[in-house]
């Protein structure tokens, strides 16, 4: 164990406050009008936005590809920016993080009945719809004639493009309303080939019809039971593990488009025989 850690572990066992306690109060500090830091002071829930999202993917990377150590500073960051929005709420005497942590428990209290309340064994359909249920009763839609429709536009209006479009087509599936079937969904795909050729062969060059081909792509993925976000992943992990193999290969020479063409190909027989080529889980 390193000294660093010991040191750590030593300073925890010998601070009576709890962990929690001790981060509120490192942000409380951090945010003093009088000698707090600039940066932190600055912030506000809005300017926050981006590192919510960065601290969010930062602690996907060290489920997929690091060790407890990375997973544990990486929750921790994320963590923080919940103190943070914590913070600046309670400075403005809205709310405080208690205010965060026991409206959390409480509506896992009441979307769980089947363990809270101890109504009966549920299978995990009937526990999926019920989390659905209470959820609306929780959070009822406007008076509308398209209530499912405005779930989607509520729910996905802050996500990424990508993750928007897997949720949209998961829900309009589970609720019965696909569009297509999965032949129809393939012929979707060549229709919408087809006009981006042409599209892009022109002077108008429009970005409906490339997103029109990604949501149809994504959608066959969703019939498939297939996740298109995991799949992404593993075409980028492929594309770096051979560009990785060209950039070795070519070791700081310039080299024509045919010898590039060449090496693409080269690369991608290597790694498909090779999936360790390029230690990319380490990186």
């Amino acid at each position: 164990m390193s000294s660093a850690i010991k040191s750590m572990l030593n300073l925890r066992k010998s601070n009576p406050k709890s962990a929690i306690e001790e981060l509120i109060r490192v942000v409380s500090k951090l945010r003093n009008p009088i000698n707090g830091c600039p940066w932190d002071l600055k912030q506000n829930h809005t300017s926050l936005i981006p590192y919510a999202i960065e601290e969010a993917y930062e602690v996907c990377d060290a489920i997929r590809y690091g060790n407890d150590s990375d997973l544990i500073e990486e929750l921790g960051d994320l963590l923080l920016q919940v103190v943070l929005h914590a913070q600046i709420a309670n400075e403005e005497k809205r709310f405080c993080f208690d205010d965060i942590a026991q409206t959390a428990a409480e509506k896992m209290i009441r979307r769980h009945p089947h363990v809270f309340h101890k109504k009966r064994e549920m299978k995990e359909e009937e526990i999926q719809h019920t989390w659905e249920e209470i959820k609306q009763l929780e959070k009822p839609m406007p008076d509308t004639n398209i209530p499912f429709s405005q779930g989607l536009i509520r729910k996905v209006r802050s996500q990424s493009a990508l993750t928007s479009a897997i949720y949209i087509s998961k829900k309009t599936s589970e609720k019965g309303l696909e569009r297509h079937s999965l032949e129809e969904a393939w012929k979707s795909v060549e229709e919408d080939i087809k006009s981006c050729k042409n599209d892009l062969s022109g002077i108008n060059n429009s970005e409906g019809n490339i997103g029109r081909l990604l949501l149809n792509i994504i959608n066959i993925g969703i019939i498939k039971k297939l996740n298109p976000e995991e799949g992404l992943l593993k075409a980028n992990k492929e594309f770096l593990c051979n560009l990785s193999y060209i950039e070795a290969k070519l070791n700081n020479t310039v080299a024509s488009k045919l010898q590039i063409k060449n090496l693409w190909k080269e690369a991608k027989m290597n790694n498909m025989k090779d999936t360790a080529s390029v230690n990319y889980l380490q990186t």
